[in-house]
């Protein structure tokens, strides 16, 4: 990345077993993620931010979560990392809580 360009996403919380939407077209993502941002004050920039990110460049994935494994070892074997206890991406804590 460049030094006048940002990372950044939204995640939304959904109940399993609804639609991911995953094939939505770029400007009904825009839309959605407006909507989504709405409630925040402009303050922070997020709706320039929005403004300023080409519609193609969004992107929209979906991710599981489940529960710990509960037991992480047993004899020589112990599961370390997400293999244990599993992280969303966007925690980015996966690495970290396996130390």
């Amino acid at each position: 990345m460049s030094d006048d360009e940002v990372y950044w996403f939204v995640t939304l919380n959904s109940e399993a077993g609804t639609s991911s939407r995953v094939g939505m077209s770029h400007k009904d993502m825009a839309a959605e993620v407006q909507s989504l941002m709405g409630g925040f004050s402009s303050a922070w920039g997020l709706p320039q931010l929005l403004k300023a990110t080409p519609p193609h460049m969004l992107t929209r994935s979906r991710c599981g979560d489940r529960w710990t494994a509960g037991e992480f070892g047993r004899g020589r074997v112990t599961l370390a990392g997400d293999a244990a206890h599993p992280m969303t991406p966007n925690l980015g804590q996966g690495g970290c809580t396996a130390l």
